[in-house]
This record gives C-alpha cells, sequence and structure tokens, in this order.
C-alpha cells in the first residue's frame, strides 16, 4: 500500500472532500508514517450522527514476501497469474485480438506453461485486467485470512494490532513468553550503566569468497581487542 495504492485511494478521497457539501460531508483522514510513506491509513465519516471508520494497512510490512510466492505458500485458491504490463497502455484498454507476444510478459517464454495457457485469437485485454485485478485482490485476501486465523490460533494475537512483523513479534513476546522474568530498562541512569559494557565497532552482514584459505574464528574478538590499550602516543580509550 505504502508505496503505490495509498497515491491511488487518497486522490479519490481528496477530490471528494474538496467538493464535498452538507449532503455529502468530508472524509477525515489520518495516517501513520514511515520513512515518509504513509502505512497505516484511517478513513472516518459521519452521516445522521453514525460514525463510519475503517482502517487500510500495508500487509508488505507484515509479510514480505512476494504475493505469487505467498499465494503459492499459503495454497489458497486464487493465485496471482500473470499480466503483460508492457502492453498495459491507455491505447490497448479496449484491445481484442491475438495474445500479445510473450516479451510483453515478465520472467515468460515460449515454452512457459503460463504464456501457453494465455494464447487465443479473441483475447480481450479489458476482461483480463479484471480477471488479474480479481484474482490478485482476492488472493491477498485469502493469505491474509490464513496468517490471521494461524497467528491468533498460536499465538493468541491480532494482527491488525501491529503495524510491522517486528511489532507484532515483540506483542507475542510479551503476552506468551514475557513473565516479568527480564527487568524492563526504564531509566536513562541504568541504560547509560548497562551500555558501558559494550564494546565495538561497526558490524557487517556480507558473503565472503576466496580459494584456499585458512579460516580463524576469536570468541570475543571485540571486548577483548577494546579493553586494550590502544596503538600509538596519541589516542586514549574513551
Amino acid at each position: 500500500m505504502a508505496k503505490l495504492d495509498v497515491y491511488f485511494l487518497l486522490s479519490v478521497l481528496l477530490r471528494h472532500n474538496r467538493h464535498a457539501c452538507d449532503y455529502s460531508p468530508k472524509y477525515k483522514l489520518s495516517y501513520v508514517l514511515r520513512d515518509k510513506d504513509i502505512i497505516k491509513l484511517t478513513v472516518t465519516k459521519k452521516i445522521n450522527d453514525i460514525l463510519y471508520k475503517f482502517t487500510l494497512q500495508d500487509s508488505y510490512l507484515m509479510l514480505t514476501q512476494s504475493q505469487a510466492k505467498l499465494c503459492e505458500v499459503f495454497k489458497v485458491d486464487s493465485l496471482k497469474g500473470v499480466f503483460p504490463y508492457k502492453f498495459l497502455h491507455e491505447h490497448n484498454l479496449s484491445y481484442v485480438g491475438q495474445t500479445p507476444g510473450v516479451t510483453f510478459y515478465k520472467g515468460l517464454d515460449d515454452n512457459s506453461p503460463e504464456y501457453k495457457a494465455l494464447l487465443k485469437q479473441d483475447l480481450s485485454f479489458k476482461e483480463e485486467s479484471l480477471k488479474y485485478l480479481a484474482n490478485d485482490l482476492n488472493g491477498l485476501h485469502q493469505v491474509l485470512v490464513k496468517f490471521s486465523k494461524h497467528v491468533f490460533r498460536t499465538h493468541k494475537v491480532d494482527i491488525t494490532d501491529s503495524l510491522t512483523i517486528a511489532s507484532m513479534a515483540m506483542d507475542i513476546f510479551h503476552k506468551k513468553y514475557y513473565k516479568d522474568n527480564i527487568p524492563l530498562v526504564q531509566k536513562a541512569s541504568l541504560y547509560k550503566d548497562i551500555k558501558k559494557g559494550y564494546y565495538g565497532d561497526m558490524t557487517e552482514v556480507y558473503k565472503p569468497y576466496g580459494k584456499n584459505l585458512f579460516y580463524y574464528d576469536v570468541n570475543s574478538l571485540y571486548p577483548f581487542v577494546a579493553l586494550q590499550d590502544m596503538p600509538g602516543i596519541t589516542c586514549n580509550k574513551r
């Protein structure tokens, strides 16, 4: 949602608000940002003293795999399918004719079963677009329903209470595993005292490559070196 869909939704809602009248009250919009992206959008509207409200959240922050992969993993009925994105153009919206060439489909070739299943002489681009969109929406909905049920049955946590998979993991930890057995750091002075026990520098994760190498693993090298005198005569430990 954050990278694409929310902009289309907001354009419609804001256009309505610009032209709203007494018979069509404005929508009240509130949102949560993350790195300038809207990851949660709440829309409320009052009609005849009744307050209507719905909330949209970015599902990609929960499930970061591609939708095609998610549909496969969760074994849902509506699969992502393939679509000729490169063929999409305002002049082709009403196109009816032979299936577009395989070059219009990403990741397919002439021998791909997915492409062969699409071959026809009277393909309606409008019908194919609507079918693709329906599968896209239904597939994601089925994935989220299965995921939500699994998380609730396993951990008694509602996925809509969290915005990211990390915050949901923390929620699960607090509700299921944390039993006041780990003291919480709630004071700045306590945090600074604990921080004094940490030594080291930048840590990076990468995939090294080499041939005919000898590999040596040293336990706790960072804290060991940090506690030694610094080289040279002008450096001091801090």
